[in-house]
């Protein structure tokens, strides 16, 4: 009797972090898909240029700033001017409203960045969430995507399939008709 309990529990348990990992996966991802609906991106850090602050596995949030609303001090994403490819965040060590330049550091950088037209400038970092970047980079591998997607959409169709199996074999009783009889 204890085994057969012990049995249960496990299952109802196994049931349940199931469901809260897949409870996860889609409140997460809404509240990503809300976040990209408003302009606002998550970047993960890929080097440890902003060290101490901001460092390589966190994850960044930044909400699109026009050229003037930006200061010294502000930490800026912009598209390096050598590879487009590359986003670089970095902190604003001057504003050049004259020459239409903004200049960036890397805080744990030595050197100053080359000068940057408005145009290049993504946003201005509102949040750093530690460690984001790691999952955030492991999802988007191809490991991630099986981890993150196939495994919970599998488990999913699963589930589904023995709810099925389990409702129509169970047997189905009908109640005898009764016709009175003159």
């Amino acid at each position: 009797m204890m085994r057969q309990t012990t049995v249960r529990k496990s299952r109802q348990h196994s049931k349940v972090s199931v469901l809260a990992f897949l409870v996860l996966l889609v409140v997460s991802g809404t509240g990503l898909a809300l976040w990209r609906f408003q302009s606002v991106q998550v970047l993960s850090v890929e080097s440890a240029s902003m060290a101490p602050e901001i460092k390589r596995g966190d994850a960044v949030v930044i909400q699109p700033v026009t050229f003037n609303d930006l200061k010294v001090d502000d930490v800026v994403s912009y598209r390096s001017p050598a590879d487009q490819s590359v986003i670089v965040t970095h902190r604003v060590v001057a504003v050049e409203r004259n020459w239409n330049q903004l200049i960036t550091k890397g805080d744990n950088a030595a050197r100053i960045d080359t000068p940057l037209p408005p145009s290049e400038i993504i946003g201005r970092v509102q949040a750093r969430v530690k460690y984001l970047g790691f999952v955030l980079n492991f999802l988007r591998s191809p490991a991630g995507l099986i981890v993150g997607v196939y495994i919970p959409a599998l488990i999913i169709v699963l589930l589904e399939v023995k709810r099925l199996v389990m409702y129509y074999s169970k047997p189905t009783y009908r109640l005898a008709t009764y016709t009175k009889t003159r």
